[in-house]
């Protein structure tokens, strides 16, 4: 399983659900800022973290390996529950304020969104990141 986020504080998770890496597109803090480091609580010396110069470059890269590629994005009509996550799967959330690029529409993906039953339309990235990432993880879990 692969995780792209914009940031690595939810590094954390994503070691705890057993990621195999995240991926980064168009950084915007720098990676080995000690707060981001320490925001990670370590995770971020044991899950490997791959930048990508562009967008295109990292969807190139997943395409090349096979990867079924998931959007998570509030408008989607199917909820992140109803995924199989069969194969390997790659998350893609977008930053808080710019939301996901348009260039990873193109590419085929799947669309997941998180149900939300109060007056917030979305979750935190971070929060949001972590929800996903452990219900790919248990099903995945459940097949072996």
């Amino acid at each position: 399983m692969v995780s792209k986020i914009p940031g690595i504080s939810g590094l954390s998770s994503d070691d705890g659900a057993g990621a195999d890496a995240v991926f980064i597109c168009n950084r915007r803090a720098r990676i080995t800022s000690p707060k981001l480091v320490k925001a990670s609580m370590g995770a971020v010396f044991t899950v490997p973290v791959i930048e990508f110069d562009d967008t295109e470059q990292c969807i190139g890269w997943l395409k090349a390996r096979n990867f079924n590629i998931y959007l998570a994005d509030t408008k989607a009509c199917r909820t992140y529950r109803e995924s199989d996550y069969m194969g390997k799967t790659a998350l893609v959330l977008g930053s808080e304020r710019y939301g996901i690029s348009e260039k990873w529409y193109s590419c085929g993906p799947k669309e997941i969104s998180i149900p939300m039953m109060g007056i917030c339309d979305s979750l935190n990235v971070g929060v949001a990141a972590s929800v996903i990432i452990y219900e790919i993880s248990m099903k995945k879990l459940q097949r072996m």
